[in-house]
């Protein structure tokens, strides 16, 4: 089953999926890009690897909630609070963690150079301090050289890294070919937005390979069945610009059968065996089923003890709520 979203699906944001999702997106890009690239260039995949302190927030990804004070009344005092019957609260400290990020250069095959980085940013690049420094310094390192620089940014979490400013958008990509800086191209989208096809800049001389980001991406949804790991009933807190798409998703998911045509199937299958048994009847068939319960002697015991003994009598169509309402509504289904 297809994502829901016309982009990038925020539920994939969230640390137990973004990980696999990081690595099956790089290995999508690399085999997309491989063909296109043959045979002058190579796409690897390379790993990066420092420590990190890692706080609850960093670790969830995206906060499902979060809880901020009011901000104190100017030049009112705080009053002091009784300190008998102070108990601990159960905190969490940072700790210290190796982490491991993957990304993608293209190498010139004749002389092995790297002509093109490209990153897709991870929590730690935007969550952790040190994760952050990390890939500043070498983001900073590209861009001084003649390396291409190609940046995905799918996480709404975190500070965006510049030239994008907080709240400006959803998601980011930077294109930074070397010939052209410091002039760089920006693309900025949100959850309604699908993901654009860009471009992967190599050489001066040769012809830039185009890379469909949107169709890569959900591609790799459906191969994994993220629609099965994902719970979509559950809102996530401050994606409330999806609400919309979830709600058009709901609306053409599959339904369940709809109920039987008759509100009552069981008087409705009787009175047809009834109509069979005694097709003599003028009112067995035409007019309405009540007549085709009471028009002759003959009918009524059919339907009410006849060779079946489990018919209807007349006190189950006053129980039913009206005898003539309810022949009615079978008369028009055995019409039908």
């Amino acid at each position: 089953m297809p994502t829901p979203f016309p982009g990038m699906d925020p539920y994939l944001e969230r640390r137990d999926h973004w990980h696999a999702v990081h690595t099956r997106l790089l290995v999508a890009i690399a085999d997309a890009l491989g063909p296109q690239v043959w045979p002058h260039y190579r796409v690897d995949i390379e790993l990066r690897t420092y420590i990190a302190l890692l706080t609850s927030e960093s670790l969830a990804g995206i906060p499902d909630v979060r809880v901020m004070s009011s901000p104190r009344e100017a030049g009112r005092p705080m009053a002091p609070a009784p300190a008998i019957g102070i108990v601990p609260q159960v905190v969490e400290v940072p700790m210290p963690e190796e982490m491991h990020e993957r990304y993608l250069v293209v190498r010139e095959v004749t002389t092995q150079d790297v002509v093109t980085v490209l990153e897709i940013l991870s929590l730690a690049n935007k969550l952790t301090h040190k994760g952050r420094e990390a890939y500043a310094a070498k983001r900073t390192i590209v861009l001084g050289s003649k390396t291409n620089l190609v940046e995905i940014d799918l996480l709404r979490a975190g500070r965006p890294l510049h030239p994008f400013q907080a709240g400006q958008s959803d998601y980011r990509i930077l294109i930074s070919p070397a010939p052209t800086r410091p002039r760089a191209m920006a693309y900025t989208m949100s959850v309604r937005n699908p993901l654009p096809t860009i471009p992967i800049p190599l050489r001066p001389s040769d012809p830039e390979p185009a890379l469909p980001l949107n169709q890569l991406l959900h591609d790799l949804y459906e191969r994994a069945r993220y629609d099965l790991a994902i719970d979509y009933s559950q809102l996530p807190v401050r994606i409330g610009s999806i609400n919309g798409i979830l709600r058009r998703h709901r609306q053409h998911a599959p339904q369940r059968p709809p109920p039987t045509a008759t509100p009552y199937p069981r008087l409705l299958r009787r009175t047809q065996r009834a109509a069979a048994a005694s097709p003599e009847c003028p009112g067995a068939r035409r007019r309405t089923a009540l007549q085709a319960l009471r028009g002759c002697g003959g009918c009524w015991i059919c339907a009410g003890g006849g060779p079946w003994g489990d018919g209807l009598g007349k006190g189950d169509l006053g129980r039913l709520g009206g005898g003539k309402i309810i022949a009615n509504r079978i008369s028009k289904a055995l019409q039908a």
